[in-house]
């Protein structure tokens, strides 16, 4: 661990077991941040923090499941308890959902919507609180690209998902801005992730040659996005929807052939 721009802070992120919440976690704690995973993964989540704390960091893993509001709640209570303060929290729990529209039920609604949102908004209504008595906060709520209004064919419910995580967060800033709470938003484009690699749907999808940049990002780049979003460096932005996307904002997207 060598940085400094989170030496102090206290940082919960959820869905921090794999993908870009791990690689939060792992940027987090690499510049000074005392992070709490927490995740539906007990294994993988364990050894995310194992890591950090193998490589100089500090961390701790504690199972949540997010769509469980006591289990959110309890998350936010232990993390309080244990360090006397919350001053980053950042949300990463998602699922992709892929199906022609007239396809979708009921229960993929409630799925994604429960997941992709509902998770952000218990996280929320659990931390804030604890932000109100410090006077100060900064969250970071991680949605996608595909929240921009270009989606793609077959994603209605995970590109409402999205676009409504990133309303809800601009609204909520506009009640907590006063007391010294930041929320941004964090929307990658298409980032190499055993998604992205396993994937047969998402083969078809993510196409490199369609990204500007011609390639993937990293997790590690949506990681120092939010890294600033999180820091102090970024303290008068709230309320940005900030696209990490390769150069493909406003261009058009990929229309998946079956």
């Amino acid at each position: 661990m060598s940085g400094e721009r989170l030496s102090g802070k206290v940082a919960v992120v959820t869905g921090a077991a794999s993908g870009i919440g791990a690689a939060i976690a792992r940027r987090y704690a690499q510049e000074g941040a005392r992070v709490v995973l927490a995740d539906i993964n007990e294994e993988m989540g364990k050894a995310v923090a194992k890591e950090i704390n193998d490589a100089g960091g500090k961390a701790e893993f504690i199972l949540t499941n997010m769509r469980d509001r006591a289990q959110v709640k309890q998350l936010a209570d232990t993390a309080f308890e244990t360090y006397g303060k919350i001053d980053i929290l950042t949300n990463s729990v998602g699922i992709m959902f892929s199906k022609p529209f007239l396809e979708c039920t009921d229960e993929d609604w409630w799925e994604v919507m429960d997941t992709n949102v509902l998770t952000h908004i218990y996280a929320m209504w659990e931390i804030i609180p604890y932000m109100e008595k410090q006077g100060k906060g900064s969250i970071v709520n991680v949605s996608s690209k595909l929240g921009s209004p270009r989606p793609n064919d077959r994603e209605a419910f995970y590109t409402f998902a999205s676009a409504a995580l990133t309303m809800v967060s601009r609204s909520a800033q506009m009640d907590t801005a006063k007391e010294g709470i930041r929320i941004n938003v964090l929307a990658p484009g298409v980032t190499r992730t055993k998604w992205t690699e396993n994937d047969e749907r998402a083969k078809k999808f993510a196409d490199p040659a369609a990204v500007p940049m011609g390639r993937f990002a990293e997790p590690e780049e949506i990681a120092n996005a939010a890294l600033f979003l999180a820091s102090d460096e970024a303290s008068y932005v709230s309320g940005l929807c900030m696209e990490v996307d390769g150069g493909h904002v406003g261009g058009e997207h990929v229309t998946a052939q079956d």
